[in-house]
């Protein structure tokens, strides 16, 4: 009687287990088909959120350098007109920030010369935490006045190139003062505080923004150029943007 009932029982949860572990299966098949369109839109939007980090990292970059055209601004308002010496006696990111310490602070992440995608410098050279800042000065512009007869504030007698005045300038909406910049072949995480494209001093502008650079200009506005149509074009000595070759396409977008 035992062995009846029990096959009976049998045959009557034999059909439900069956389609139990068919159902356990139809899941698991489900789940690996959500799994694989999950893995197929991440992939396919990982492109463009990796586009809009970095395009946060040049908008931020760009409040940068035009925060510090406002500093800019004041320091040539004090001082008779001049922009800050390149180098002598001081780097100029270390006279701006011992003149202008609350707008200009140095080796920290929160500094306006410090680009979100570079870190502050942690060596042990002691002006290198005003060499290593993210944007160089144009050797051949507004820092490094192509003549005699000038010796502005906290710059060192006895060069050729002191820095300019704003009457000067011929074109000030076209003459660079600082951009993205970093030494040829160094830590790309490092900027430079002047850019030099020479045989003897090879630092160079910073693609660091989808191989784009941001330029600050002395009327204080800020674009943003290809990379290597900038360093190709800043071997030449002189400081203003091209416009035919940005009309052509060759720098700008």
């Amino acid at each position: 009687m035992k062995s009846i009932q029990s096959k009976q029982r049998f045959r009557q949860e034999t059909p439900e287990k069956a389609e139990h572990q068919m159902l356990n299966k139809f899941t698991l098949i489900e789940l690996l088909i959500v799994i694989s369109i999950i893995a197929i839109l991440a992939a396919m939007l990982l492109p463009a959120l990796n586009k809009a980090r970095e395009k946060g990292h040049q908008i931020s970059c760009t409040g940068n350098l035009r925060q510090l055209g406002t500093v800019f601004v004041s320091y040539t308002d004090d001082y008779a007109g001049f922009f800050p010496g390149r180098e002598k006696p001081l780097y100029w990111s270390q006279t701006l920030s011992e003149i202008y310490p609350q707008s200009v602070k140095i080796n920290t992440k929160k500094s306006i010369l410090l680009c979100s995608k570079n870190k502050p410098y942690t060596g042990t050279w002691l002006a290198g935490k005003y060499y290593y800042v993210s944007y160089g000065a144009y050797s051949y512009g507004a820092f490094a006045w192509h003549g005699n007869g000038y010796r502005p504030p906290h710059y060192a007698s006895g060069t050729n190139y002191p820095p300019a005045k704003v009457p000067q300038l011929k074109n000030i909406s076209r003459t660079m003062l600082v951009g993205d910049s970093q030494v040829s072949g160094g830590d790309p995480e490092l900027g430079c505080v002047e850019i030099r494209n020479t045989a003897s001093y090879n630092s160079v502008f910073s693609g660091r923004h989808l191989l784009r650079s941001n330029v600050l200009f002395a009327d204080g506005h800020v674009n943003h150029y290809k990379t290597a149509a900038l360093n190709k074009w800043s071997q030449k000595p002189h400081g203003y943007v091209p416009m035919n070759d940005i009309m052509r396409g060759e720098i700008n977008l």
